[in-house]
Protein backbone atom coordinates (compact mmCIF):
# COMPACT_ATOMS: atom_id res chain seq x y z
CA UNK A 1 0.00 0.00 0.00
CA UNK A 2 2.77 2.50 0.27
CA UNK A 3 4.08 1.83 -3.12
CA UNK A 4 0.81 2.93 -3.93
CA UNK A 5 0.34 5.93 -2.17
CA UNK A 6 4.06 7.20 -3.44
CA UNK A 7 2.65 6.89 -7.22
CA UNK A 8 -0.14 8.04 -6.33
CA UNK A 9 1.76 11.42 -5.28
CA UNK A 10 3.78 10.89 -8.59
CA UNK A 11 0.65 10.49 -10.95
CA UNK A 12 -0.81 13.83 -9.78
CA UNK A 13 2.41 15.50 -11.08
CA UNK A 14 1.84 13.70 -14.21
CA UNK A 15 -1.62 14.36 -15.53
CA UNK A 16 -3.20 16.80 -17.93
CA UNK A 17 -6.64 17.87 -18.47
CA UNK A 18 -7.65 20.07 -21.51
CA UNK A 19 -8.09 19.43 -25.34
CA UNK A 20 -8.39 15.74 -24.96
CA UNK A 21 -11.52 13.55 -26.40
CA UNK A 22 -14.47 12.92 -24.22
CA UNK A 23 -13.79 8.57 -24.31
CA UNK A 24 -10.68 8.94 -23.48
CA UNK A 25 -10.85 10.28 -19.97
CA UNK A 26 -9.64 8.45 -16.85
CA UNK A 27 -12.83 7.94 -15.29
CA UNK A 28 -13.88 6.19 -18.04
CA UNK A 29 -11.54 3.15 -16.50
CA UNK A 30 -12.87 3.82 -13.11
CA UNK A 31 -16.28 2.27 -12.05
CA UNK A 32 -19.72 4.00 -10.65
CA UNK A 33 -19.03 2.43 -7.20
CA UNK A 34 -15.50 4.30 -6.50
CA UNK A 35 -15.75 6.73 -3.10
CA UNK A 36 -13.40 8.42 -4.31
CA UNK A 37 -11.84 10.07 -7.88
CA UNK A 38 -9.24 12.12 -8.55
CA UNK A 39 -7.90 14.30 -11.73
CA UNK A 40 -5.23 16.68 -13.15
CA UNK A 41 -4.73 19.49 -15.23
CA UNK A 42 -2.60 19.82 -17.77
CA UNK A 43 1.04 18.76 -16.86
CA UNK A 44 3.00 21.79 -18.28
CA UNK A 45 0.62 23.82 -16.49
CA UNK A 46 1.04 21.55 -13.28
CA UNK A 47 4.91 21.73 -13.29
CA UNK A 48 5.08 25.22 -14.51
CA UNK A 49 2.71 25.96 -11.12
CA UNK A 50 4.51 23.90 -8.52
CA UNK A 51 8.38 25.02 -10.18
CA UNK A 52 6.22 28.38 -9.74
CA UNK A 53 5.33 28.32 -6.04
CA UNK A 54 8.48 27.05 -5.39
CA UNK A 55 10.63 30.04 -6.52
CA UNK A 56 7.73 32.54 -5.18
CA UNK A 57 6.60 31.51 -2.08
CA UNK A 58 8.62 28.34 -0.51
CA UNK A 59 10.95 29.12 2.33
CA UNK A 60 14.20 27.39 1.99
CA UNK A 61 13.01 24.88 4.62
CA UNK A 62 10.19 23.46 1.67
CA UNK A 63 12.12 24.37 -1.03
CA UNK A 64 15.11 21.75 -0.04
CA UNK A 65 12.17 18.97 1.29
CA UNK A 66 11.05 19.35 -2.31
CA UNK A 67 14.65 19.41 -3.61
CA UNK A 68 15.39 16.24 -2.05
CA UNK A 69 11.84 14.49 -3.00
CA UNK A 70 12.50 15.12 -6.57
CA UNK A 71 16.81 13.81 -6.35
CA UNK A 72 15.54 10.87 -4.80
CA UNK A 73 13.10 9.57 -6.87
CA UNK A 74 15.22 10.70 -9.92
CA UNK A 75 18.14 8.22 -8.45
CA UNK A 76 15.68 5.52 -8.23
CA UNK A 77 13.83 5.98 -11.58
CA UNK A 78 16.41 7.91 -13.85
CA UNK A 79 13.04 10.28 -14.33
CA UNK A 80 12.60 13.83 -12.95
CA UNK A 81 9.01 14.69 -11.64
CA UNK A 82 9.21 18.16 -12.17
CA UNK A 83 10.64 18.19 -16.30
CA UNK A 84 8.00 17.64 -18.09
CA UNK A 85 10.58 16.57 -21.06
CA UNK A 86 12.11 13.67 -18.70
CA UNK A 87 8.56 12.63 -18.20
CA UNK A 88 8.16 12.51 -22.35
CA UNK A 89 10.96 10.44 -22.29
CA UNK A 90 9.72 7.97 -20.03
CA UNK A 91 6.79 7.32 -22.31
CA UNK A 92 4.13 9.71 -19.86
CA UNK A 93 2.12 11.70 -22.32
CA UNK A 94 2.11 15.54 -20.77
CA UNK A 95 -1.03 16.31 -22.87
CA UNK A 96 -3.92 13.89 -20.99
CA UNK A 97 -5.11 13.71 -17.40
CA UNK A 98 -3.90 11.01 -14.69
CA UNK A 99 -6.73 9.66 -12.35
CA UNK A 100 -6.47 8.45 -9.15
CA UNK A 101 -9.72 6.51 -7.63
CA UNK A 102 -10.14 5.01 -4.06
CA UNK A 103 -12.55 1.89 -3.50
CA UNK A 104 -13.97 0.27 -0.45
CA UNK A 105 -16.64 -2.23 -0.84
CA UNK A 106 -17.99 -5.36 0.48
CA UNK A 107 -16.79 -7.24 -2.74
CA UNK A 108 -13.63 -5.64 -2.99
CA UNK A 109 -11.13 -4.60 -0.11
CA UNK A 110 -10.16 -1.37 0.07
CA UNK A 111 -7.97 -0.48 -2.33
CA UNK A 112 -6.24 2.73 -4.95
CA UNK A 113 -6.34 2.71 -8.56
CA UNK A 114 -3.67 5.06 -10.69
CA UNK A 115 -4.71 6.36 -14.18
CA UNK A 116 -0.91 7.19 -15.88
CA UNK A 117 -1.71 8.29 -19.37
CA UNK A 118 1.32 7.38 -21.78
CA UNK A 119 2.17 7.79 -25.74
CA UNK A 120 4.27 4.24 -25.59
CA UNK A 121 2.13 1.62 -23.14
CA UNK A 122 5.29 -0.98 -23.64
CA UNK A 123 7.82 1.31 -22.87
CA UNK A 124 6.56 3.31 -19.93
CA UNK A 125 5.79 -0.41 -17.93
CA UNK A 126 9.00 -1.39 -18.87
CA UNK A 127 10.55 1.39 -17.33
CA UNK A 128 7.95 1.19 -14.42
CA UNK A 129 8.72 -2.17 -13.63
CA UNK A 130 12.55 -1.65 -13.54
CA UNK A 131 11.37 1.28 -11.06
CA UNK A 132 9.67 -0.87 -8.77
CA UNK A 133 12.80 -3.58 -8.89
CA UNK A 134 15.47 -0.77 -7.90
CA UNK A 135 12.92 -0.22 -4.70
CA UNK A 136 13.02 -3.60 -3.91
CA UNK A 137 16.47 -4.39 -4.22
CA UNK A 138 16.79 -5.67 -0.61
CA UNK A 139 13.71 -7.63 -0.38
CA UNK A 140 14.43 -11.10 -1.31
CA UNK A 141 10.93 -12.35 -0.98
CA UNK A 142 10.21 -9.70 -3.75
CA UNK A 143 8.63 -11.50 -6.72
CA UNK A 144 7.34 -10.69 -10.47
CA UNK A 145 4.06 -12.99 -11.97
CA UNK A 146 1.66 -12.58 -14.12
CA UNK A 147 -2.01 -13.14 -15.29
CA UNK A 148 -4.33 -12.87 -18.29
CA UNK A 149 -7.79 -11.28 -17.91
CA UNK A 150 -9.93 -10.88 -21.43
CA UNK A 151 -7.19 -10.48 -23.28
CA UNK A 152 -4.94 -8.00 -21.42
CA UNK A 153 -1.83 -9.00 -19.50
CA UNK A 154 -1.72 -8.25 -15.47
CA UNK A 155 1.32 -8.15 -13.96
CA UNK A 156 1.84 -8.51 -10.63
CA UNK A 157 4.61 -6.78 -8.79
CA UNK A 158 5.46 -8.24 -5.11
CA UNK A 159 1.94 -8.69 -2.92
CA UNK A 160 -0.14 -5.36 -3.32
CA UNK A 161 0.57 -3.63 -6.96
CA UNK A 162 -0.93 -4.78 -10.53
CA UNK A 163 -0.57 -3.50 -13.53
CA UNK A 164 -1.52 -3.34 -16.99
CA UNK A 165 -1.90 -1.14 -20.37
CA UNK A 166 -6.19 -0.20 -21.03
CA UNK A 167 -6.23 1.93 -24.44
CA UNK A 168 -3.43 4.85 -23.93
CA UNK A 169 -3.16 4.26 -19.81
CA UNK A 170 -1.32 2.68 -17.65
CA UNK A 171 -3.01 1.72 -14.14
CA UNK A 172 -1.83 0.87 -11.18
CA UNK A 173 -3.84 -1.14 -8.87
CA UNK A 174 -3.74 -2.76 -5.34
CA UNK A 175 -6.02 -5.34 -6.00
CA UNK A 176 -6.47 -7.55 -9.01
CA UNK A 177 -9.81 -7.47 -9.04
CA UNK A 178 -9.72 -3.53 -9.40
CA UNK A 179 -7.68 -3.76 -12.51
CA UNK A 180 -10.20 -6.43 -13.84
CA UNK A 181 -13.29 -4.45 -13.71
CA UNK A 182 -10.89 -1.72 -15.29
CA UNK A 183 -10.73 -3.87 -18.05
CA UNK A 184 -13.99 -5.13 -17.88
CA UNK A 185 -14.82 -1.33 -18.11
CA UNK A 186 -13.26 -1.12 -21.76
CA UNK A 187 -15.52 -3.48 -23.11
CA UNK A 188 -19.08 -2.11 -21.39
CA UNK A 189 -18.36 1.43 -20.26
CA UNK A 190 -22.03 1.06 -18.97
CA UNK A 191 -20.98 1.22 -15.18
CA UNK A 192 -18.08 3.25 -15.30
CA UNK A 193 -18.09 6.94 -13.08
CA UNK A 194 -18.70 8.97 -16.80
CA UNK A 195 -21.76 7.52 -17.02
CA UNK A 196 -23.17 7.72 -13.15
CA UNK A 197 -25.75 10.47 -12.22
CA UNK A 198 -24.08 11.69 -9.30
CA UNK A 199 -20.67 12.50 -10.98
CA UNK A 200 -22.79 13.86 -13.99
CA UNK A 201 -24.32 16.27 -11.87
CA UNK A 202 -21.78 17.99 -10.71
CA UNK A 203 -19.73 17.94 -13.89
CA UNK A 204 -22.84 20.20 -14.81
CA UNK A 205 -22.61 22.65 -11.87
CA UNK A 206 -18.71 22.88 -11.72
CA UNK A 207 -18.01 26.45 -13.20
CA UNK A 208 -14.35 26.04 -13.27
CA UNK A 209 -11.91 22.91 -13.08
CA UNK A 210 -8.42 23.40 -11.09
CA UNK A 211 -5.20 21.57 -11.49
CA UNK A 212 -6.60 18.95 -9.12
CA UNK A 213 -10.50 18.03 -9.11
CA UNK A 214 -11.51 15.44 -6.17
CA UNK A 215 -15.39 14.13 -6.35
CA UNK A 216 -16.17 12.21 -3.57
CA UNK A 217 -19.33 10.05 -2.01
CA UNK A 218 -20.77 10.26 0.90
CA UNK A 219 -19.89 7.84 2.61
CA UNK A 220 -16.39 8.03 2.70
CA UNK A 221 -17.49 11.15 5.20
CA UNK A 222 -18.95 8.79 7.51
CA UNK A 223 -15.82 8.29 10.36
CA UNK A 224 -15.82 12.63 10.36
CA UNK A 225 -19.65 12.89 10.88
CA UNK A 226 -19.62 9.94 13.47
CA UNK A 227 -16.49 11.70 15.02
CA UNK A 228 -18.62 14.97 15.81
CA UNK A 229 -20.78 12.87 18.01
CA UNK A 230 -18.73 9.95 19.79
CA UNK A 231 -15.72 10.14 21.42
CA UNK A 232 -13.38 8.09 24.77
CA UNK A 233 -15.38 10.36 26.67
CA UNK A 234 -18.50 10.74 25.94
CA UNK A 235 -21.54 8.74 26.61
CA UNK A 236 -23.37 6.68 23.63
CA UNK A 237 -26.29 8.40 23.98
CA UNK A 238 -27.04 12.60 23.88
CA UNK A 239 -28.90 14.26 26.52
CA UNK A 240 -32.38 13.80 24.57
CA UNK A 241 -31.37 9.80 24.93
CA UNK A 242 -31.03 9.75 21.11
CA UNK A 243 -28.18 7.34 19.80
CA UNK A 244 -25.06 9.43 18.73
CA UNK A 245 -24.13 7.15 15.79
CA UNK A 246 -27.79 7.01 14.17
CA UNK A 247 -27.36 10.58 14.53
CA UNK A 248 -24.38 10.54 12.89
CA UNK A 249 -25.48 8.32 10.04
CA UNK A 250 -28.48 10.96 9.96
CA UNK A 251 -26.35 13.53 9.50
CA UNK A 252 -24.24 12.03 6.52
CA UNK A 253 -27.85 11.86 5.08
CA UNK A 254 -27.60 15.81 4.52
CA UNK A 255 -25.63 15.68 1.71
CA UNK A 256 -25.66 13.52 -1.73
CA UNK A 257 -21.53 14.07 -2.66
CA UNK A 258 -18.54 16.52 -2.27
CA UNK A 259 -16.11 17.71 -5.02
CA UNK A 260 -12.56 19.89 -3.99
CA UNK A 261 -10.53 21.50 -6.44
CA UNK A 262 -7.20 23.08 -6.19
CA UNK A 263 -5.09 25.55 -8.17
CA UNK A 264 -1.84 26.86 -8.24
CA UNK A 265 -0.84 30.69 -9.33
CA UNK A 266 1.25 33.26 -9.57
CA UNK A 267 -0.42 34.92 -6.33
CA UNK A 268 -0.53 31.42 -4.50
CA UNK A 269 -3.51 29.05 -3.92
CA UNK A 270 -7.26 28.32 -4.58
CA UNK A 271 -9.29 25.93 -3.11
CA UNK A 272 -12.73 25.46 -4.17
CA UNK A 273 -14.96 23.16 -2.20
CA UNK A 274 -18.50 22.25 -2.90
CA UNK A 275 -21.05 20.11 -1.33
CA UNK A 276 -24.53 18.83 -3.24
CA UNK A 277 -27.21 18.44 -0.39
CA UNK A 278 -30.18 16.16 -0.30
CA UNK A 279 -33.21 18.59 -0.19
CA UNK A 280 -35.33 16.53 1.20
CA UNK A 281 -32.87 16.19 4.78
CA UNK A 282 -34.23 18.58 7.52
CA UNK A 283 -30.15 19.51 7.97
CA UNK A 284 -30.19 20.56 4.45
CA UNK A 285 -33.73 22.44 4.18
CA UNK A 286 -32.16 23.97 7.13
CA UNK A 287 -28.64 25.63 5.33
CA UNK A 288 -30.92 26.67 2.22
CA UNK A 289 -33.50 28.34 3.85
CA UNK A 290 -30.78 30.27 6.05
CA UNK A 291 -28.79 31.16 2.84
CA UNK A 292 -29.90 33.83 1.41
CA UNK A 293 -28.54 34.93 -2.23
CA UNK A 294 -29.33 37.61 -4.67
CA UNK A 295 -28.13 40.31 -2.36
CA UNK A 296 -24.94 40.83 -2.58
CA UNK A 297 -24.86 43.95 -5.32
CA UNK A 298 -25.95 46.00 -2.41
CA UNK A 299 -23.09 45.66 0.14
CA UNK A 300 -20.65 48.23 0.29
CA UNK A 301 -17.51 48.82 -1.53
CA UNK A 302 -15.31 50.02 1.53
CA UNK A 303 -11.87 50.19 -0.31
CA UNK A 304 -9.10 49.09 1.35
CA UNK A 305 -9.28 47.76 4.74
CA UNK A 306 -7.88 44.70 6.92
CA UNK A 307 -10.99 43.14 7.45
CA UNK A 308 -14.14 43.03 5.15
CA UNK A 309 -17.12 40.52 5.85
CA UNK A 310 -20.84 40.32 4.33
CA UNK A 311 -23.33 37.51 5.46
CA UNK A 312 -26.76 37.66 3.83
CA UNK A 313 -29.27 35.00 5.82
CA UNK A 314 -33.11 35.11 5.98
CA UNK A 315 -33.79 36.21 9.35
CA UNK A 316 -37.81 35.06 9.18
CA UNK A 317 -36.86 31.46 8.27
CA UNK A 318 -34.31 31.74 11.51
CA UNK A 319 -37.04 32.86 13.64
CA UNK A 320 -39.51 30.35 12.63
CA UNK A 321 -37.34 27.37 13.20
CA UNK A 322 -36.26 28.58 16.20
CA UNK A 323 -39.87 28.18 17.60
CA UNK A 324 -38.73 24.77 18.70
CA UNK A 325 -36.05 23.95 20.92
CA UNK A 326 -32.59 23.34 19.46
CA UNK A 327 -28.43 23.94 20.37
CA UNK A 328 -27.96 26.54 17.34
CA UNK A 329 -31.31 28.48 18.78
CA UNK A 330 -30.22 28.80 22.27
CA UNK A 331 -27.46 30.97 21.04
CA UNK A 332 -29.91 32.90 18.39
CA UNK A 333 -32.62 33.30 21.09
CA UNK A 334 -29.80 34.67 24.01
CA UNK A 335 -28.82 36.84 21.61
CA UNK A 336 -32.21 38.30 20.30
CA UNK A 337 -32.60 39.09 24.41
CA UNK A 338 -29.19 40.80 24.92
CA UNK A 339 -30.09 43.02 21.81
CA UNK A 340 -33.67 44.34 23.23
CA UNK A 341 -32.43 44.73 27.13
CA UNK A 342 -29.06 46.72 25.38
CA UNK A 343 -31.52 48.58 22.65
CA UNK A 344 -34.81 48.05 23.58
CA UNK A 345 -35.28 46.32 19.74
CA UNK A 346 -37.91 44.14 19.33
CA UNK A 347 -36.18 41.53 16.51
CA UNK A 348 -40.02 40.20 15.43
CA UNK A 349 -41.67 43.37 15.95
CA UNK A 350 -39.58 45.85 15.23
CA UNK A 351 -36.75 44.71 12.93
CA UNK A 352 -37.74 41.87 11.41
CA UNK A 353 -39.99 43.82 8.91
CA UNK A 354 -37.77 46.13 7.70
CA UNK A 355 -34.56 44.26 7.77
CA UNK A 356 -32.50 44.58 4.47
CA UNK A 357 -31.33 40.88 4.98
CA UNK A 358 -27.69 40.96 4.94
CA UNK A 359 -24.98 43.23 7.27
CA UNK A 360 -21.28 43.85 6.90
CA UNK A 361 -18.34 44.86 9.07
CA UNK A 362 -15.57 47.01 8.21
CA UNK A 363 -11.99 46.50 10.25
CA UNK A 364 -8.99 48.94 10.06
CA UNK A 365 -6.05 49.92 12.04
CA UNK A 366 -5.88 46.73 14.59
CA UNK A 367 -3.57 47.21 17.56
CA UNK A 368 -1.35 43.46 17.88
CA UNK A 369 -1.36 44.28 21.61
CA UNK A 370 -5.12 44.08 22.32
CA UNK A 371 -6.85 42.70 19.14
CA UNK A 372 -8.48 45.31 19.01
CA UNK A 373 -9.36 47.63 15.67
CA UNK A 374 -11.35 50.26 14.00
CA UNK A 375 -14.82 48.63 12.89
CA UNK A 376 -18.00 49.53 11.31
CA UNK A 377 -21.13 47.49 11.31
CA UNK A 378 -23.65 48.62 8.06
CA UNK A 379 -27.57 46.78 8.32
CA UNK A 380 -29.22 47.62 5.72
CA UNK A 381 -33.33 48.45 5.93
CA UNK A 382 -35.81 48.87 3.93
CA UNK A 383 -36.29 52.92 3.79
CA UNK A 384 -35.14 55.87 5.87
CA UNK A 385 -38.18 56.07 7.50
CA UNK A 386 -37.78 53.03 9.47
CA UNK A 387 -33.93 53.20 9.80
CA UNK A 388 -34.70 56.83 11.45
CA UNK A 389 -37.32 55.03 14.16
CA UNK A 390 -34.73 52.02 14.87
CA UNK A 391 -32.56 54.76 15.65
CA UNK A 392 -34.79 56.22 17.51
CA UNK A 393 -35.75 53.60 19.53
CA UNK A 394 -32.14 52.89 20.21
CA UNK A 395 -31.23 56.44 21.38
CA UNK A 396 -34.03 56.41 23.97
CA UNK A 397 -33.04 53.03 25.07
CA UNK A 398 -29.45 54.15 25.42
CA UNK A 399 -29.54 57.19 26.92
CA UNK A 400 -31.70 56.39 29.67
CA UNK A 401 -29.13 53.48 30.66
CA UNK A 402 -25.65 55.00 30.40
CA UNK A 403 -26.47 59.48 30.60
CA UNK A 404 -26.52 59.26 34.53
CA UNK A 405 -23.02 57.97 34.14
CA UNK A 406 -21.74 60.19 31.23
CA UNK A 407 -21.47 57.73 28.79
CA UNK A 408 -24.06 58.95 26.40
CA UNK A 409 -23.69 61.84 24.48
CA UNK A 410 -24.99 62.86 20.90
CA UNK A 411 -23.29 65.01 17.76
CA UNK A 412 -22.33 64.98 13.72
CA UNK A 413 -20.31 62.75 11.60
CA UNK A 414 -20.05 65.14 9.02
CA UNK A 415 -24.13 65.83 7.55
CA UNK A 416 -25.52 63.24 10.05
CA UNK A 417 -26.78 62.98 13.25
CA UNK A 418 -25.25 60.28 15.95
CA UNK A 419 -25.67 59.67 19.27
CA UNK A 420 -23.22 57.63 20.87
CA UNK A 421 -22.53 55.56 24.47
CA UNK A 422 -19.74 54.12 26.03
CA UNK A 423 -18.92 50.68 26.56
CA UNK A 424 -16.18 50.41 28.66
CA UNK A 425 -13.71 53.58 28.18
CA UNK A 426 -14.81 52.81 24.54
CA UNK A 427 -17.06 55.20 22.50
CA UNK A 428 -19.95 53.40 20.12
CA UNK A 429 -20.85 55.65 17.45
CA UNK A 430 -24.70 55.02 15.77
CA UNK A 431 -25.63 56.74 13.14
CA UNK A 432 -28.62 56.45 9.97
CA UNK A 433 -29.36 57.54 6.29
CA UNK A 434 -31.68 55.98 3.61
CA UNK A 435 -29.64 52.83 3.13
CA UNK A 436 -29.71 51.91 6.88
CA UNK A 437 -27.96 52.04 10.29
CA UNK A 438 -24.65 52.34 10.61
CA UNK A 439 -23.08 51.73 14.09
CA UNK A 440 -18.58 51.74 15.07
CA UNK A 441 -16.03 53.31 17.03
CA UNK A 442 -14.67 55.41 14.19
CA UNK A 443 -15.58 58.67 13.24
CA UNK A 444 -14.10 58.45 10.00
CA UNK A 445 -14.81 54.61 9.28
CA UNK A 446 -18.43 55.58 9.86
CA UNK A 447 -18.36 58.70 7.15
CA UNK A 448 -16.28 56.64 4.80
CA UNK A 449 -19.13 53.96 5.32
CA UNK A 450 -21.82 56.09 4.74
CA UNK A 451 -20.13 57.78 1.72
CA UNK A 452 -19.44 54.22 -0.11
CA UNK A 453 -21.08 52.99 -2.90
CA UNK A 454 -22.87 49.58 -3.79
CA UNK A 455 -20.97 46.92 -5.05
CA UNK A 456 -23.94 46.75 -7.75
CA UNK A 457 -22.76 49.83 -9.22
CA UNK A 458 -18.87 50.16 -7.91
CA UNK A 459 -16.68 50.39 -11.40
CA UNK A 460 -13.60 50.29 -9.84
CA UNK A 461 -11.25 46.96 -10.16
CA UNK A 462 -11.87 45.42 -6.90
CA UNK A 463 -11.34 40.94 -5.81
CA UNK A 464 -13.71 41.16 -3.24
CA UNK A 465 -16.04 42.53 -6.29
CA UNK A 466 -14.96 40.48 -8.35
CA UNK A 467 -15.63 37.13 -6.32
CA UNK A 468 -19.46 37.70 -5.17
CA UNK A 469 -21.77 36.88 -7.56
CA UNK A 470 -25.61 36.56 -6.41
CA UNK A 471 -24.82 33.23 -5.38
CA UNK A 472 -23.20 34.41 -2.87
CA UNK A 473 -24.14 34.40 0.45
CA UNK A 474 -20.88 34.89 2.85
CA UNK A 475 -18.27 37.02 1.80
CA UNK A 476 -14.94 37.93 4.44
CA UNK A 477 -11.37 39.20 3.30
CA UNK A 478 -8.50 39.75 5.72
CA UNK A 479 -5.84 41.39 4.87
CA UNK A 480 -2.63 40.15 6.87
CA UNK A 481 -0.56 43.55 7.16
CA UNK A 482 2.12 44.07 10.00
CA UNK A 483 -0.56 44.43 13.18
CA UNK A 484 -2.46 41.33 11.74
CA UNK A 485 0.71 39.24 11.50
CA UNK A 486 2.29 40.40 14.62
CA UNK A 487 -1.40 39.23 16.22
CA UNK A 488 -1.49 35.92 15.37
CA UNK A 489 2.28 35.58 16.53
CA UNK A 490 1.03 36.68 19.68
CA UNK A 491 -1.70 34.19 19.33
CA UNK A 492 0.32 31.23 18.56
CA UNK A 493 2.34 31.46 21.39
CA UNK A 494 5.51 30.85 20.12
CA UNK A 495 4.20 28.14 17.67
CA UNK A 496 6.50 28.04 14.58
CA UNK A 497 3.97 26.82 12.02
CA UNK A 498 1.69 29.80 13.33
CA UNK A 499 4.40 32.12 12.57
CA UNK A 500 5.41 31.00 9.41
CA UNK A 501 1.85 31.24 8.32
CA UNK A 502 1.17 34.55 9.52
CA UNK A 503 4.49 35.65 7.78
CA UNK A 504 3.46 33.77 3.91
CA UNK A 505 0.44 34.87 4.12
CA UNK A 506 -0.91 38.03 2.16
CA UNK A 507 -4.65 37.90 2.48
CA UNK A 508 -7.23 35.64 2.34
CA UNK A 509 -10.79 35.80 0.51
CA UNK A 510 -13.22 33.20 1.78
CA UNK A 511 -16.61 33.08 -0.51
CA UNK A 512 -19.96 30.66 0.42
CA UNK A 513 -21.98 30.73 -2.63
CA UNK A 514 -25.81 28.41 -3.02
CA UNK A 515 -26.97 27.88 -5.90
CA UNK A 516 -30.11 25.62 -5.25
CA UNK A 517 -28.70 22.96 -3.58
CA UNK A 518 -25.38 23.30 -4.23
CA UNK A 519 -23.54 24.78 -1.82
CA UNK A 520 -19.94 26.38 -2.86
CA UNK A 521 -16.52 27.52 -0.70
CA UNK A 522 -14.31 28.80 -2.37
CA UNK A 523 -10.79 30.14 -0.91
CA UNK A 524 -8.40 32.03 -1.92
CA UNK A 525 -5.01 32.37 -0.46
CA UNK A 526 -2.11 35.18 -1.49
CA UNK A 527 1.04 34.60 -0.42
CA UNK A 528 3.84 36.64 0.22
CA UNK A 529 7.34 36.15 -1.90
CA UNK A 530 10.15 34.52 -0.27
CA UNK A 531 12.46 37.01 0.13
CA UNK A 532 15.58 36.70 -1.79
CA UNK A 533 18.87 36.12 -0.31
CA UNK A 534 21.49 38.73 -1.29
Amino acid sequence: MKKILLIVVISFLTGTGSGQEKNNLPEFLVHSKALVFGKTSKLSEIIKSINLMSDKFLDQNDTRALSDMRNEYSKISGIDILSPDSLSRAGIDVSRSAGFAYFNEDSIKEGMMVIIPVSGVVKFSDTFVEIIKRMNADNKEFNISSSDHRGFRIVRLDKDLFITNIRDYFTIASSPEIVKRAIDLSFDPSGTLSNDALYRDYLSKRKESGDIEIFARKEVFAPVFESFTSGDDSPDKNDDGKDKGKKARSHLDSIEYAAAGISLGDKGVRIRTASSLNRDHPVSRMIMGIARTELSPRSLSMGKTLFYLFFSYNLEYINTMCEKPSSFCGFYKSTVKKLEMDSGIHIIRDYMPTYGGFINLFIRNINPQTGKGEFTVYVPMSHKATASDIWHRMKGKLQNKYAKTGGFGEGLIGQAVTFWYKEGTEKIYVIFDKRGIYSGNSQELLKNAMESREMGVENRPDRIKEMMDRDTFFLVYLNNDSAVTGLLKSQGSGNPGVSRAADSVKDIYIKLGRKDNFIIIDAELNLAEKKKLK
